[in-house]
């Protein structure tokens, strides 16, 4: 591997470590995991049968591809947190719904807040043609790999 190339992937790994780290240090400080905040989005944002911001936790399971146990788990935390409450399905006693509460809400809009100032800190500077050229480069490394 050539030194330029050796430089490139070194960066990026720099540049993710510096994103994880951060995300790390919002997630901490708000008390929850990235496995519960990817719950917790899913379920704010969930659209279906259901009304929004209420999922089925079959759902949570099947589209994170996690054991019933483990997505029950996630959710018994969250619940403990005062971020999710569990129901029964109203016509279906069999089948428990995920609702996100206020609070959920909350720590939803403020961690997404705080990527999107974090996403918008390391883009300053870059033009939209830049931005676009960059997301394409990324696109054919992952099309490659």
């Amino acid at each position: 591997m050539e030194r330029e190339e050796f430089q490139i992937f070194e960066l990026l790994k720099r540049l993710s470590d510096t994103m994880e780290k951060k995300a790390n240090s919002d997630l901490q400080s708000n008390d929850i995991t990235a496995s519960q905040l990817k719950m917790l989005l899913a379920v704010v944002h969930s659209e279906g049968s259901y009304e929004k911001g209420e999922m089925p936790l079959k759902e949570l399971e099947r589209r994170f591809g996690v054991a019933q146990s483990t997505a029950a788990g996630i959710i018994q935390r969250l619940e403990k947190k005062k971020l999710v409450e569990s129901v029964t399905d109203k016509d279906d006693k069999r089948i428990k719904i995920v609702r996100i509460t206020d609070s959920g809400r909350n720590i939803c809009s403020h961690v997404m807040n705080s990527m999107d100032e974090n996403h918008k800190r390391i883009l300053k500077g870059f033009t939209k043609e830049e931005k676009q050229a960059f997301r394409d480069m990324l696109q054919k490394m992952i099309n490659n790999s």
